[in-house]
């Protein structure tokens, strides 16, 4: 099957550190254009991790790889759209994880099933996490923002690239173990929140 041997050099070209795809050179696949679906918008990490992949896969396996945003509501807008497409390797996502595991506990339901609807290939990143700050003269450090949020709470917003994202629920376990109480506000994505 044709998925499996993407499926299995993908593995390789990562554990390689390299895209270099011999086992799938030998096969048809692909032969024709694949969508590479990301439910985020363009310019974020995910985005830009889609676009270099896609590049390399397409310079490969002489297919272009065509990357296609569809942002928005946690990944509730595309990843439905590659669940519905045919299970045949040509409609493909990189997805934050959070996306196939948190959203299912956070959200009463999806118009996808995590499980049933996607196969994993691989992991492609870790990604740290930094506080960041507008205003470094009246945040200078990491105390003086809390002593901000602790002075007015709620008064102070943090941005993040959606309910349940993984920059959500770091804030929110940074509000409890520091006692502070601050705004959320949800984008469609990283690249909008920055």
């Amino acid at each position: 099957m044709h998925l499996r041997r993407l499926i299995s050099a993908l593995a390789c070209a990562l554990a390689t550190g390299g895209l270099a795809l011999p086992a799938l050179a030998q096969g048809s696949y692909p032969e024709r254009p694949v969508k590479v679906m990301v439910a985020l918008p363009a310019g974020g990490s995910a985005d830009m991790i889609a676009r270099v992949v896609s590049q390399k896969l397409a310079a490969e396996l002489g297919q272009p790889f065509v990357v296609e945003n569809r942002a928005g509501a946690s990944g509730q807008i595309g990843l439905p759209a590659v669940a519905r497409a045919p299970a045949d390797g040509y409609t493909l996502t990189i997805s934050p994880a959070s996306f196939l595991t948190t959203n299912k506990s956070i959200f009463k339901s999806l118009p996808y099933d995590p499980q049933a609807d996607f196969v994993p290939i691989t992991k492609l990143v870790n990604q740290p996490m930094v506080l960041v700050v507008k205003d470094r003269q009246k945040f200078p450090s990491v105390a003086a923002l809390l002593a901000a949020a602790k002075a007015a709470p709620g008064k102070l917003t943090y941005a993040s690239s959606g309910d349940g994202s993984p920059q959500h629920l770091a804030a929110l376990m940074f509000e409890t173990r520091t006692k502070a109480s601050m705004l959320h506000v949800p984008y469609k994505g990283g690249a909008p929140a920055v």
